[in-house]
């Protein structure tokens, strides 16, 4: 089953993704991302802006298997969800009943 991820991004790089020229995200992998999974995207500037979007993980590449030092950072490529698809999108990982809280991280 697919999970939401919530995370800050800083604006230069929420502009980057989502005028498509910024395809991949390293991130330490302390949450146990899995391709299929989604990544809501809250951009941040000293505090959350209104500035939102959702991709979703289509390849992981897991630093450590290329660098010594990698540790547990991965290289996820991502794919930005079309504005139409996202509410169907959460209502299906949701499921009925459920709420999205970012603060929870959106598990």
């Amino acid at each position: 089953m697919s999970v939401i991820h919530s995370l800050k991004i800083a604006p230069g790089h929420f502009a980057s993704v989502i005028a498509g020229e910024k395809k991949a995200e390293l991130r330490m992998n302390d949450r146990n991302f899995k391709c299929g999974d989604f990544i809501l995207l809250h951009e941040w500037w000293d505090e959350f802006t209104d500035n939102v979007s959702l991709a979703k993980v289509t390849h992981l590449l897991p630093v450590g298997d290329f660098i010594i030092t990698g540790g547990n950072w991965v290289v996820m490529s991502i794919s930005l969800v079309d504005e139409k698809d996202v509410l169907p999108i959460l209502a299906e990982i949701m499921g009925e009943g459920n709420e999205y809280n970012p603060e929870m991280g959106g598990q």
